[in-house]
């Protein structure tokens, strides 16, 4: 075959064609296919008696123009850019800015920073990122999956140890004025990770102990330690999915998942930090509660707010004092308390469109480990925008999860288009199977 693939026509032919698919790691693949086409057809004419020479001649003749043939191919093998997902992203940057551009109008937060030219730059360094994750062969992170996982256990065992105390918690750190919450950073890693780590289906029982120890056990123990629950949470959906996507049975399945169970409990009633304290509960109860001077102040307090807000609200930099944080934790009743129920609902309807959007991208990706990827990436973008516009509403309990890309977050917005930069590089190669997959 490979004398074959030398020969003088034969490879001008596979040159010519490949000269028109842009798809340059799909050049191996597509010149093998070629050969093998050319192969069969030489064997048929070589059958009725014809020399080598002639039979190559034809049978590269039977091929078709070469310009024809590779513009087929690069249409098949193109690199596919989903621009509805592109325009759902930058609807929600722009809304950012604007609701940044409201707060600080009025005067919801004066620190001396500027909350619309921070959120602007670092919505164009998010830009950026998803930019140059576009060119980035995403199936190259399997082969650091356990590196990664790593780095990012040890990047919050040294937030612990190190980070700067806020609000009793010492998950960040800081480079100047700006600060990183390790504890997120160090989900999207583990989580990113996982996929390219050894499946449940291939675990024997001691390997199984030692798998939820590390991958389980040890990334708990730190996100209590950091005091950082809403962490925890997410990355138990996240390895919970893991498993049930890697699973070697439905049965091994359910024995995980209770082991998995029994071990979140026990971390839960005696683990470091005990993270259900008396006022955690209380917090994370107070929405099914009817206590608007109590535990459900600050819920009583968002409905109240969208409730005044009538359709067309009070106008952009109208001040809302009786809820904090209106920039990142609160910044849903107080867009809907400046631009009214239309706005709430206009946030609302977007974000189904981005959720519906980025499943259909998983349903269609037939890579297991990019499906895999993209599954827990949705997950976590998914929970983050539902989450905060339940808790607007009182359908659940205020928390620190921030709608993405419109709440004030520097990090964490680098971070989300980090998330969707990544589904974009995988959806890109939904068509393109090469060795490497």
């Amino acid at each position: 075959m490979k004398e074959l693939q030398s020969h003088p026509l034969v490879q001008q032919f596979l040159t010519d064609v490949c000269r028109y698919v842009k798809a340059v790691d799909q050049h191996r693949s597509i010149k093998a296919e070629l050969v093998d086409h050319i192969n069969d057809r030489i064997t048929e004419y070589k059958g009725k008696g014809m020399e080598e020479d002639e039979a190559v001649a034809l049978a590269v003749a039977d091929m078709g123009a070469a310009d024809a043939v590779g513009s087929e191919l690069h249409r098949i093998h193109r690199p596919i850019m989903d621009w509805s997902l592109v325009g759902l992203l930058l609807l929600f940057l722009a809304m950012g800015v604007v609701a940044m551009l409201s707060v600080q109008a009025g005067a919801a937060i004066n620190n001396g920073v500027s909350l619309v030219e921070r959120t602007i730059l670092f919505s164009a360094m998010g830009l950026g990122i998803i930019v140059v994750l576009w060119f980035f062969d995403y199936r190259k992170i399997k082969l650091y999956s356990h590196w990664i996982f790593g780095s990012a256990l040890m990047l919050m065992l040294f937030s612990a140890m190190s980070g700067n105390q806020i609000n009793g918690t010492k998950r960040y750190l800081f480079i100047g004025s700006i600060g990183f919450d390790t504890t997120m950073i160090g989900l999207l890693l583990l989580l990113i990770a996982l996929p390219g780590m050894s499946a449940a289906k291939e675990w024997s029982a001691r390997q199984t102990v030692i798998q939820l120890a590390y991958r389980l056990v040890i990334p708990l123990v730190l996100f209590m330690i950091c005091v950082s629950t809403v962490a925890a949470v997410l990355y138990i959906i996240g390895f919970f999915i893991h498993l049930w996507m890697t699973r070697r049975s439905v049965r091994q399945f359910g024995l995980l998942a209770g082991g998995t169970a029994a071990i979140v409990l026990f971390l839960i009633l005696f683990g470091p930090s005990y993270p259900f304290n008396n006022y955690q509960f209380v917090r994370l109860t107070a929405f099914l509660l009817d206590d608007p001077e109590g535990s459900g102040y600050m819920t009583a307090q968002s409905m109240e707010a969208i409730n005044a807000a009538g359709w067309w609200g009070h106008g952009i930099g109208a001040t809302l004092d009786r809820l904090p944080y209106v920039h990142s934790d609160h910044v849903i009743p107080y867009v809907v308390y400046c631009f009214g129920w239309a706005g709430g609902i206009a946030i609302a309807v977007i974000a189904v469109f981005f959720i519906v959007k980025v499943g259909q991208l998983v349903h269609r990706q037939r890579n297991h480990y990019g499906k895999l990827i993209m599954l827990l990436l949705f997950m976590l973008l998914s929970i983050q925008f539902i989450f905060p516009m339940l808790a607007a509403y009182g359908l659940a309990p205020i928390t620190s999860i921030a709608i993405p890309f419109i709440s004030y977050g520097n990090i964490q917005l680098l971070l989300n288009c980090v998330a969707v930069g990544l589904i974009l590089t995988i959806n890109k190669r939904r068509n393109m199977i090469t060795s490497m997959d």
